[in-house]
């Protein structure tokens, strides 16, 4: 096993189970009360018993003197009776580092502390995440976190809390979100909820990703902060790129995205990207082009992709086409009210009134349920707008969904009647599985 300090870049894919929790950048205070809860305690009752590696074999991280390190280890000698190894000390110079908001000491501390340390490898690269996360190294927090959350995930008896866990999960959901890797953050939400760990704006997450506002200011500064540490990354490239276009400097979002493209002709979501910044400018030539030569369609594409394919077709008039992505775009994302209008307009031009109405009705229960998030993500404690949400799951035929929200919301009104009345007909009536 290699310490972190061998592992920049993009993390590799690995199967954990867990999930997210609310966006948003963790604040100092919240990563410093996260610091002095489970993790101290954990590393604090394992510490004794250990073995000690004198630092004069080892160098130590840049930012630790010999003598610092020193005060330390004989501390921790002092207060368990037992020599602390070297890894320990540094983990535990490393977390006070990150408590007094010392980024630098941390990561050059936190990076040489394997995953596999028995006492205090998996709080580490935890806690590694973390102070990468808070510098904006994206690239580098992720691989951290998702190490972390599979060690756990494959111990019977993890070495931290719960909270940490959890907190793992926020982080890592955020990082997906920030950089528009939708895809990858609802295969983790979707994990979560199907264990029974999802609150209620994870469940908002998981079923309505879509309605979520993503193209804020504060995203853009937090992408361009994390080009500054990696400034050929690809994905944050392409997101800055898609920011962009939502904010309507396409001749920015262009010279982005080309370059992105050139380098990567066969990344999916640069194509998708560039085509989607391609048909803001009007360039449908220029896009057509693109798509053609990606090749045939597939369900596993990104979901930006199969919407743009479906523009191109029904651009082109061939409505049947074009109805097919836009369910297909539909099946991988059904909270996309881009794609249920436009096959709306398709079913509308192949004179489909059935189809056609069936979207509609959809798409205005969408626009119902997008205008109660907003209080759900900044008021989930209160179960009403939680409920409001499931009923109109249940009129669209979202079985799965409202089912979903109704037994988060029964948790905290368990004796509500609404909500009996509405598990009562869920349960003797079918509806989609999303």
């Amino acid at each position: 096993m290699i310490s972190r300090q061998h592992r920049v870049g993009p993390s590799r894919r690995v199967s954990v189970l867990g999930a997210t929790f609310r966006t948003g950048l963790l604040s100092k205070s919240l990563l410093i009360s996260l610091l002095g809860g489970g993790v101290l305690l954990i590393v604090l009752a394992v510490l004794a018993g250990s073995k000690f590696t004198s630092p004069v074999t080892v160098p130590l991280p840049e930012g630790v003197s010999r003598d610092e390190f020193l005060r330390e280890s004989a501390a921790l000698e002092r207060r368990f009776q037992s020599p602390p190894a070297r890894e320990e000390v540094l983990f535990e110079l490393g977390r006070r580092a990150a408590e007094r908001g010392d980024w630098r000491v941390a990561d050059d501390c936190l990076r040489v502390v394997r995953i596999d340390h028995r006492r205090c490898g998996q709080a580490a690269a935890y806690l590694h995440g973390q102070v990468l996360l808070q510098q904006g190294r994206l690239s580098e927090s992720e691989p951290c976190l998702v190490e972390f959350l599979a060690a756990v995930d494959h111990q019977k008896q993890p070495l931290v809390s719960q909270a940490d866990v959890a907190a793992a999960w926020k982080s890592l959901s955020y990082l997906l979100a920030l950089e528009l890797r939708f895809e990858e953050r609802a295969e983790l939400l979707r994990t979560r909820v199907a264990h029974g760990e999802a609150g209620s704006f994870d469940l908002v997450a998981r079923f309505f990703p879509s309605l979520l506002q993503w193209n804020g200011a504060h995203g853009v500064e937090q992408i361009e902060a994390a080009l500054k540490h990696d400034s050929q990354n690809v994905a944050l490239r392409v997101a800055l790129g898609r920011y962009r276009t939502g904010g309507g400097q396409l001749d920015e979002a262009a010279e982005i995205l080309l370059k992105c493209y050139e380098e990567r002709p066969n990344n999916l979501n640069a194509v998708a990207a560039t085509i989607e910044c391609y048909l803001e400018r009007g360039a449908w030539s220029e896009a057509q082009r693109l798509i053609e030569a990606t090749g045939p369609t597939n369900d596993h594409e990104p979901w930006l992709m199969l919407r743009m394919r479906g523009r191109l077709l029904q651009h082109a008039g061939d409505f049947q086409e074009a109805a097919i992505a836009f369910e297909r775009a539909i099946a991988a994302d059904p909270s996309s009210t881009e794609s249920y209008a436009a096959l709306a307009d398709c079913c509308r031009n192949l004179s489909d009134t059935k189809r056609r109405d069936s979207a509609l009705h959809t798409l205005q229960g969408l626009a119902r349920i997008q205008s109660r998030l907003g209080h759900i993500a900044q008021q989930p404690d209160d179960m009403q707008p939680l409920i409001e949400v499931a009923e109109i799951c249940e009129t669209i035929g979202w079985k799965v969904a409202a089912l979903a929200l109704a037994n988060v919301a029964r948790q905290s009104l368990p004796n509500e009647a609404r909500l009996v009345e509405l598990l009562q007909k869920l349960e003797a009536t079918e509806g989609r599985v999303e």
